[in-house]
């Protein structure tokens, strides 16, 4: 029952991925193509937790459809308060070229997946708790990495908050 409401959710999450794909090459509004990337990327962040890789699945919903794709919404939500509704709109150009890169690129994804070999009865690891595994890692093994990402984030902080008030 498991394996096939997986496949069903699977199902679902890829053919939002597709249609939201398809929505935002043929929308105009700039706002409604960023709505469809968020659709796109929840659902990346659904089959990510599919495959039992519940650390990014859930940072793909933190760091993508929580940080940037916010910031987007409301630089264009904001930035475009004062304008004309016509400035959200795009024109499409060289939809010709785009359509005919798709076909190609898809065409050598469908050759190099048709050449790869895959376990016909894969049943993902679900007792595994992959956090917990990434923490202990970063606290064991990579202690020293993980101490120098959080200084160099603490610098970026500290440069841009100088920044910041330098222009103030």
């Amino acid at each position: 029952m498991d394996q096939i409401l997986a496949k069903v959710f699977f199902g679902i999450f890829s053919t939002a991925i597709i249609g939201g794909g398809i929505y935002i090459f043929f929308v105009k509004n700039i706002l409604y193509a960023l709505y469809a990337v968020m659709a796109v990327l929840l659902s990346v962040a659904g089959i990510f937790i599919l495959a039992a890789a519940d650390f990014v699945g859930v940072s793909q919903l933190m760091i993508y459809v929580g940080g940037i794709l916010v910031l987007l919404l409301f630089g264009i939500m904001l930035g475009a308060v004062h304008k004309k509704s016509e400035a959200l709109m795009v024109k499409n150009v060289n939809n010709l070229w785009s359509i005919l890169l798709s076909i190609l690129l898809f065409s050598v994804l469908v050759v190099l997946i048709n050449k790869l070999t895959f376990i016909e009865d894969f049943v993902p690891l679900l007792d595994r708790n992959t956090v917990s595994e990434i923490g202990f890692s970063f606290m064991t093994q990579h202690l020293l990495i993980l101490e120098g990402l959080g200084i160099l984030l603490l610098l970026a902080l500290i440069g841009s908050t100088f920044l910041a008030s330098k222009n103030d």
